[in-house]
């Protein structure tokens, strides 16, 4: 270890004074994990579903059994991680966020490679093995990003830097996305099956790399964020060091759960966390659909072939979108707020869908442009948006409670406790949706579908579809996933909004009361 971190220190240090001239140094160390998560949770979220669908032949009732599983441990074990790295469980390093990074982080890149490299052929082992997978790499990802998360909240005080983490991380995501493309182009959209394997042992040496950065080079908290157990004793128990161990650590229990009661009945809380749920489950399908969207709606049709170069640049397009556009906005955020642009990317979400609904499926090329566009607005400030309003209700709940260092980490475990189920619960509802237009079994007949084109394989003939379906079957089939992909988002951008309205209302009313507080004390 010593010799890696002397190796990286030397590449870190090499023409430094130049480097910082443009680039704010400790901010970068942080954010450059962030390039590691982004590519393998790219990977991940576009190619794991129908890597077990397609390639390893897994039934879609079994996929939803372990999803509805998995679901349960995906909200419970963040706040159980939480807590571990606040009130500690006896192990010194888990409390520093810095070593959870380093040691932890290489750990987290190996669990990714579990999901790609197939125990068994199909049948309950297929089964096994994906819940394995989820269990182990989420564990791991809760772990490494809590860290992640309590670390850049809690070393960036001042807002310019929070602006600034946020604008590094929404730069090294837009790079990070582009490995969607020679993963999907090289692999031939995942026929050649070893050759994706390859790609990701890649993404993870990558992401392993990035996040040793982070961990060998970051500084460690500020000697003024103490533990969050030492908090909790000052403000609630100021006899602490007078109890015995045993009931000091009950005590500390007692604390975090009287500190997480008061977290989660305040209004700001609740409308951020609600409001983040619907984008998130919309997220989280339109990173996961994507690739079994286009097959069916798109690629038959002739508009984006199968295995062609230009359904890899649309990957990459879809993906990329939105952190360019969000990019872009930002001097308009800057003047108007976050919030409200948040707001008006619903309101154009909105529209988006009800243009698809009239427009209809029997016009592809609009189908391919609603895709693009409601992929790049359920993206654009998905993560840099929401921090910023996380940020404030951890400043407003360190102002109420008058506590002497905020509750970070415990606010951004309780966020996950009610918005992680989310990811599972999309694909839940999607796939129950998509059952129901019989997909799995349906899906290998879409070429025998009026006016679709039958791909031609490298040896030039062509192939004859396997499943040969009847008009109304091929109708019920289209007219669900077009449904699908149309209602769902716009179902979710609806709620989102309903929820960060009154967030908004509250907001404004607390920047007028603190005018009138300003005006009245300068008379």
């Amino acid at each position: 270890m010593m010799v890696i971190k002397a190796f990286l220190q030397s590449f870190v240090n090499w023409n430094r004074t130049r480097i910082m001239v443009r680039f704010h140094m400790p901010t970068l160390v942080i954010i450059v994990s962030n390039f590691g998560f982004t590519a393998m949770i790219s990977v991940f979220s576009v190619f794991y579903l129908n890597v077990f669908l397609n390639v390893y032949k897994m039934d879609a009732t079994h996929v939803t059994l372990v999803q509805t599983l998995f679901l349960v441990w995906n909200a419970v074990n963040d706040p159980i991680f939480g807590y571990i790295q606040d009130i500690g469980c006896g192990v010194k390093w888990l409390m520093n966020r810095r070593k959870v990074i380093l040691y932890m982080g290489p750990l987290f890149a190996l669990s990714f490679l579990l999901f790609w490299f197939p125990w068994g052929t199909g049948g309950l082992i297929t089964s096994i093995q994906l819940l394995i997978c989820l269990f182990v790499y989420d564990s791991l990802f809760t772990l490494v990003l809590s860290a992640y998360c309590g670390m850049m909240v809690e070393l960036s005080t001042r807002e310019k830097d929070r602006l600034r983490l946020v604008v590094y991380g929404e730069v090294l995501s837009l790079v990070a996305g582009f490995v969607i493309y020679p993963v999907d182009l090289l692999s031939n959209n995942q026929r050649e099956f070893g050759v994706f394997q390859i790609m990701t042992v890649i993404v993870a040496a990558v992401a392993a790399g990035c996040m040793l950065i982070t961990g060998l080079f970051a500084q460690d908290e500020p000697a003024q964020i103490k533990e969050f157990a030492a908090e909790v004793t000052e403000e609630l128990y100021g006899e602490q060091d007078k109890i015995p161990t045993q009931k000091k650590k009950q005590s500390k229990i007692r604390a975090a759960i009287e500190v997480s009661w008061q977290i989660i009945r305040e209004l700001e809380f609740v409308c951020v966390v609600c409001a983040l749920f619907f984008r998130t489950i919309r997220f989280t399908v339109n990173e996961q659909f994507l690739i079994i969207f286009i097959p069916i709606l798109l690629s038959p049709f002739g508009y984006l072939p199968l295995g062609s170069t230009a359904l890899s640049l649309y990957y990459v397009l879809v993906r990329s979108f939105g952190s360019i556009a969000f990019l872009l906005c930002w001097p308009i955020t800057k003047r108007f707020g976050p919030l409200n642009v948040n707001n008006a990317l619903g309101v154009i979400t909105v529209i988006n869908c009800l243009l698809a609904l009239i427009v209809g499926r029997s016009f592809v090329p609009y189908i391919a442009v609603f895709i693009l566009i409601e992929n790049s607005l359920s993206r654009c400030g998905f993560h840099g948006f929401y921090t910023v309003f996380v940020g404030e209700v951890i400043d407003n709940d360190m102002k109420r409670h008058q506590r002497k260092n905020p509750m970070s980490t415990i606010i951004f475990t309780l966020k996950a406790l009610f918005n992680k189920p989310a990811e599972q619960l999309g694909p839940i509802i999607i796939l129950s949706l998509l059952a129901w237009g019989d997909y799995q079994n349906r899906q290998y007949g879409i070429y025998s579908c009026p006016g679709t084109v039958t791909p031609t394989p490298t040896n030039g003939t062509l192939t004859e579809p396997s499943v040969v379906l009847t008009p109304s079957e091929c109708d019920s089939l289209l007219d669900t996933m077009f449904y699908v992909a149309t209602l769902y988002p716009l179902l979710c951008a609806l709620l989102e909004l309903l929820f960060m309205v009154p967030y908004e209302i509250r907001r404004r009313r607390k920047a007028a009361e603190a005018a009138k507080f300003v005006l009245s004390r300068d008379r």
